[in-house]
This record gives C-alpha cells, sequence and structure tokens, in this order.
C-alpha cells in the first residue's frame, strides 16, 4: 500500500501541477500532437506503469521469498548441528572404549533437542512455501525416527551395555548419514522453490 502511496501520489501531483500550470499559463508552452490517439497515451501510459510498478512488486516478492529460504536454511542448519552432536558424542564414546550412564543421558537429552528442532523445521517447511512438503517431511521424520529407535530403543540404553561395539558403531554410522543426507534433501529443494 505505502508503494503505492509512493508512486502514485507523486505522479497524480505533477498532473494537477501541469493542470494548473496550463490553466495560469504558467507553464513553458507544450503542444501536443493533435494527431495523438488515444490508445497511443494509453500505452505510453502503460508502459511507463510496467517501467514503474513491476520492478518495485517484483523486487519485493523475491525479496520476501528469500527472507522465509534464510529462516528455513537456519533451521536446516540448526537441525543439522543437533544431529551432529549426537553422532559426536557416539564417536567419543566409541573412541573411549566406554560409555557411561551419564553419557547415555547426554544422548537422550541431544534426542530431546532434536525432537524440538525437528518440530520446529517441520512447521517452518509446512506454512512457508509452496512446496510438495508432505513427501520431504516424511522421509526426514522416517529416517530421524529409525535413526532415534535404533539409538535409544536398542541395546545402547540397557544398564549391562558398557562398551560400543564396531557393529552398533557401522550401523549407526549408515543410519546417522541417511539421517543427515535427507535433512540436506530439504535444503535443496527449498532453494528449488
Amino acid at each position: 500500500m505505502s508503494l503505492i502511496k509512493k508512486i502514485i501520489f507523486p505522479i497524480f501531483t505533477c498532473f494537477i501541477g501541469l493542470f494548473i500550470g496550463f490553466i495560469w499559463k504558467d507553464v513553458p508552452l507544450i503542444k501536443f500532437n493533435p494527431e495523438l490517439k488515444v490508445y497511443e497515451v494509453l500505452n505510453l501510459c502503460i508502459t511507463f506503469g510496467i517501467g514503474l510498478f513491476i520492478p518495485f512488486l517484483i523486487k519485493k516478492w523475491i525479496d520476501d521469498n528469500r527472507a522465509i529460504k534464510n529462516i528455513i536454511s537456519e533451521e536446516i542448519k540448526s537441525t543439522v548441528t543437533g544431529i551432529n552432536c549426537i553422532k559426536i558424542k557416539i564417536n567419543n564414546c566409541y573412541s573411549s572404549g566406554k560409555i557411561a550412564s551419564t553419557d547415555k543421558d547426554e544422548i537422550n537429552q541431544l534426542f530431546n533437542d532434536c525432537d524440538l528442532q525437528f518440530t520446529s523445521l517441520n512447521t517452518h517447511l509446512s506454512k512457508s512455501l509452496n512446496l510438495d512438503t508432505e513427501k520431504i517431511l516424511r522421509a526426514s521424520k522416517d529416517n530421524y525416527m529409525t535413526y532415534w529407535k535404533f539409538v535409544t530403543g536398542g541395546d545402547l540404553m540397557n544398564s549391562h551395555f558398557e562398551k560400543i561395539d564396531l557393529p552398533f558403531y557401522k550401523e549407526h554410522c549408515k543410519l546417522f548419514k541417511q539421517l543427515e543426507d535427507t535433512v540436506k534433501m530439504i535444503s535443496h529443494d527449498v532453494h528449488k522453490a
């Protein structure tokens, strides 16, 4: 609305000034071609309007869309960072050759944080852009649930589990990579939109 006021009001004021100037004969003599047709004047006005209005409207639309994409990109980065924290924690436990109950509690807390990040990301995706978000969200949720169930629903959280063995570590790395790739693919879909 303010864009219209900023452009239309000065143009309207200019025409009023010219009209008043013609009445008072204070404006330099401007001769209009009597052969000028109405459609030529309309063509000139439409060309002038397109030249002024379209760049402003398209630029605003592009800038608005860019801001939404930036917000979603930040959400994706924080989600990837969150799941990376889980990976780092498990890598450290594997490297040290032991996993304590405090490590297991920390892993559970990191998953709680990731749950919040995934929920926020899903909300932004479903409300912000006109994407086919159903497929994207389903894939990311499925991979996240598979990863979460493997880490927290298996032997790792049992009290007798004191060391991360190689088969568990390999499966963890595989599931983590699938989840990370799915989340990063969301970023590609967002930037294509």
